[in-house]
């Protein structure tokens, strides 16, 4: 079962590439001043599946796996328990990551990082996922002395 997002980060400490940002926190602010409710996937990942809510002023991201036709995975643990909330304020769209962390005996602890969008377009958007801790089997943060990042481009489903 593939894991999401800032588990790579986990596992790796290092960035997913180079970010494909946008210019500087107006352009963002800018180009990310439309509507991007709807369907989205990872590019080049049409198994990471994103639906989007957006009022205006907090946009929702809900990942959630499909198989390589679109149907619903039968088998996804993460519908429900992620979330990525936005918030338009302050010349940037950014705000908080949510989920679970499964722990090595079984339990699992609330995980919350950083993330934010550094580049829109009505069938693009590029999210960034900031960590600067990670979680020991009870559940508490330990500082990773840096922060890590993971780039991830969506682009609108047809």
């Amino acid at each position: 079962m593939r894991r999401w997002l800032p588990l790579v980060i986990l596992a790796s400490g290092c960035a997913h590439g180079a970010p494909e940002a946008g210019g500087g926190p107006e352009d963002v602010a800018r180009e990310c001043a439309i509507d991007l409710s709807g369907s989205w996937e990872e590019k080049g990942d049409v198994g990471d599946r994103y639906e989007a809510t957006d009022d205006g002023r907090t946009l929702r991201l809900v990942p959630h796996r499909v198989n390589a036709d679109g149907t619903a995975l039968a088998q996804d643990a993460t519908a429900g328990k992620v979330e990525i909330d936005l918030h338009r304020a302050l010349g940037q769209v950014a705000g908080d990551f949510r989920m679970p962390e499964a722990t090595g005996t079984g339990e699992t602890c609330p995980l919350l990082l950083h993330a934010q969008l550094t580049s829109c377009s009505p069938d693009r958007m590029v999210l960034e996922i900031e960590q600067n801790y990670a979680l020991n089997q009870r559940c508490t943060p330990s500082d990773l002395g840096s922060i890590a990042s993971d780039s991830h481009v969506l682009v609108r489903t047809k």
